[in-house]
């Protein structure tokens, strides 16, 4: 909930931004902001240009702008403020506004306008504008956070789902280990046993003593005989690759469930989807294998700008639900290619299919087909999400009895 005194949210410092064309002007509005007990540093602008820099340089509280100027229009500054996204209060200032020119400015998207004749109403619409802004901040972050709940909510069910295939892609490896460590430990004894026979052999031969000599000799003959020396050095060299590259497969996979289980709040950065798709193919597999061939076409295509972690939430659920829809062992498709504009990932199963009158429903929060038990019903609700969230698309054909495919594309992002 939002705090109870909406004072405690509004900071008196603040960081003005005033595109006016005279100091005196601006200087005054200062004065002005001052005196109802904030603490104001500002800027003054008074081109296009000017602003654009001033607003990609730093963050800003509140906007003033003079209606009309010389080089720069009001309106063309509110324009401009909004189209980078910018949600900050925006009140015009003019010495000749009028009833037409109010409407006019409010029709833009501004907040307020004030006559500069009459800067005294200004404080009561700043702090009123400030409120508001800070209320709407507050609100965006409950619903950011809300937002986090729901995605990891939805992930970790489903990780909850695939424990136990997960722990069995574990178990494997950790089986065949533990079974090449013992039979190590037999062809260690073995080897120290033949060691032990030429450390003897050589003391013998030191002290010159013949008997003792081809005593040994043929005591080391009959353990080369008997543990098959040749066969144990060959199998001694593929037990130990065979557990290394099990050991490497139980790394992967705890490293990818470790990456895919983080909650992720940073920043975007460039990522190759072909990765994502290898690494949640490794948490999903013993999902998979059982139920289809999984074929992959994963083409050469660019780094996109992107939260990675959600976007393999995405290939998650739709791998799962691709596995799902089999009634029968089937097949499953994936592809990645670039288009003129976006990376596209495709998934494809040979499944059941979905009945047209529910294509219309299955991007909708909680509406599932399956059985109680194999799914949330947020899976695809929250794929389509973070598709959106991500300036994507997600598209669906699907024909009954014959399968489904699933397309994402995320736009190619330059610089």
């Amino acid at each position: 909930m939002l705090e109870n005194n909406e004072e405690n949210l509004v900071s008196k410092l603040l960081r003005v931004l005033v595109v006016e064309d005279s100091e005196e002007d601006a200087e005054l509005l200062i004065a002005v902001i001052r005196s109802g007990g904030y603490d104001p540093t500002y800027e003054r602008v008074e081109t296009a240009e000017a602003m654009s820099a001033a607003l990609d340089r730093q963050s800003w509280d509140i906007a003033f702008s003079d209606y009309s100027m010389p080089h720069f229009n009001g309106v063309h500054a509110l324009k401009l403020l909004r189209e980078k996204g910018l949600d900050i209060p925006f009140i015009f200032l003019s010495g000749t506004i009028g009833e037409d020119l109010a409407v006019e400015a409010m029709k833009h998207g501004a907040n307020d306008y004030v006559m500069k004749g009459n800067l005294k109403r200004l404080l009561p619409s700043v702090d009123r504008e400030l409120r508001e802004a800070a209320i709407r901040r507050a609100a965006e972050e409950e619903l950011r956070e809300a937002q986090a709940h729901l995605l990891q909510s939805d992930k970790m069910a489903s990780l909850g789902q695939l424990a136990a295939g997960v722990a069995h892609e574990i178990n494997n490896p950790v089986s065949f280990v533990g079974s090449n460590l013992k039979t190590l430990e037999e062809y260690v004894g073995d080897l120290l046993q033949l060691v032990g026979s030429y450390e003897s052999l050589l003391s013998a031969v030191e002290r010159g003593e013949r008997n003792t000599i081809e005593g040994e000799k043929k005591r080391g003959r009959s353990l080369v005989k008997q543990i098959d020396v040749g066969f144990l050095m060959a199998d001694l060299s593929r037990l130990v690759a065979q557990s290394l590259d099990g050991m490497e497969r139980i790394r992967h996979i705890i490293t990818d469930l470790k990456e895919f289980s983080h909650v992720d709040r940073g920043e975007r950065r460039r990522f190759n989807l072909n990765q994502g798709i290898e690494s949640t193919l490794n948490i999903v597999w013993n999902e998979l294998k059982y139920k289809a061939e999984v074929i992959k076409d994963l083409g050469d295509i660019p780094e996109v700008l992107c939260y990675p972690q959600q976007l393999n939430q995405v290939f998650m659920n739709l791998l799962v639900n691709a596995a799902q829809a089999m009634n029968e062992r089937g097949k499953i498709w994936i592809r990645s290619y670039a288009s003129e504009d976006s990376v596209v990932v495709e998934i494809e199963d040979s499944g059941c299919g979905i009945p047209e009158e529910s294509i219309k429903k299955i991007f909708d929060p909680f509406f599932t087909t399956k059985p109680v038990g194999k799914g949330t019903g947020l899976g695809l609700s929250v794929s389509y999400d973070i598709v959106q969230k991500h300036n994507g698309k997600m598209e669906v054909e699907s024909t009954v009895g014959k399968g489904t495919k699933f397309r994402v594309l995320l736009p190619i992002t330059t610089g």
